[in-house]
């Protein structure tokens, strides 16, 4: 995949996991993806990703892995980077 995260994504409410690592993905991680509060894991690393995780992702009350690529995403209390 190449481009940018798509936005759309945070419609997918029942989503557990998303794994995006190991594309051409670049720009910000998208707000709409704080609203997967079913979300458990996050894989993006390997990318081109910019900016910072949106605050509703750290925030989800069930917990959620991140992992993604720093120093090119600041790095959160919910993140592992790589």
């Amino acid at each position: 995949l190449r481009g940018s995260i798509p936005s759309e994504l945070g419609l997918l409410t029942e989503l557990t996991r998303l794994s995006l690592s190991n594309n051409g993905l670049s720009g910000p991680i998208p707000d709409a993806l704080g609203q997967l509060t079913n979300l458990e894991y996050l894989y993006l690393e390997n990318n081109n990703l910019s900016g910072t995780i949106p605050s509703a992702l750290c925030s989800n009350s069930g917990g959620i892995d991140i992992d993604i690529d720093c120093p090119q995403v600041e790095e959160c209390a919910c993140c592992d980077c790589f």
